[in-house]
């Protein structure tokens, strides 16, 4: 989705950094021609901590959170909804070089009631294009409806919803290559199905750039 929204505005890029990069994910920053700026991170190890805002806040080159605008929030991938994948062995590799009370295993990656605590700007929490991110996004609407009248400048995303009005998943098998669009019915002994894939992004969008579009709305309304 991120990189869908960076897409919708290049011409209006001036600069692009990236901050780190490993084989779990990688965080980067851009700097647009009216001088805002946003800096992303995925699949980061240190939010699996008690202290992952003092970490996250090092890891960004001492920004404090509190400096920023607005935050776009996404779903922490678990361990148990890593068990068994690659992604636990490649999260504990890219641990060994990371200090700090950092335990994936173990660990409860802030959801939005945990950032809105600590932060006091505008949040959009955006769910996973993924079935499986639903619970989570049903929790954090539930909570934004509680505290609403006391804090009206939070908004949740279902990330499933134009997944649901087209009725096409068009999953992706990896990410940052060419490849099919996998289906509901399309047969796939052994792997998962389609809709706990990776969303398509191309020439001509796709899912990610609605939801995009969506980011940019909320973000602009709060």
């Amino acid at each position: 989705m991120i990189s869908a929204l960076v897409c919708q505005y290049s011409q209006e890029v001036i600069e692009y950094k990236i901050l780190s990069s490993n084989r779990v994910g990688h965080s980067f920053m851009v700097r647009f021609r009216n001088n805002s700026t946003i800096t992303s991170l995925t699949n980061s190890p240190v939010m699996y901590s008690p202290h992952w805002q003092t970490l996250l806040e090092e890891k960004i080159g001492g920004v404090r959170l509190q400096s920023f605008d607005g935050i776009v929030l996404g779903k922490f991938n678990l361990y148990e909804d890593s068990f068994g994948t690659s992604f636990i062995d490649m999260m504990n590799e890219a641990l060994k070089d990371i200090p700090g009370d950092i335990h994936y295993s173990t660990a409860t990656a802030p959801q939005l009631r945990d950032v809105a605590s600590v932060f006091a700007g505008p949040i959009v929490y955006v769910s996973m294009f993924a079935e499986y991110g639903q619970p989570e996004q049903r929790t954090n609407l539930n909570f934004t409806q509680n505290v609403r009248g006391t804090r009206d400048n939070l908004s949740v995303i279902d990330g499933r919803k134009y997944i649901k009005e087209m009725k096409m998943e068009c999953g992706a098998e990896s990410r940052g290559v060419i490849g099919p669009c996998v289906e509901m019915n399309d047969v796939r002994p052994g792997r998962r199905s389609a809709d706990g894939l990776h969303r398509c992004i191309g020439s001509k969008g796709g899912h990610p750039d609605l939801i995009a579009w969506e980011v940019v709305e909320k973000l602009n309304a709060l």
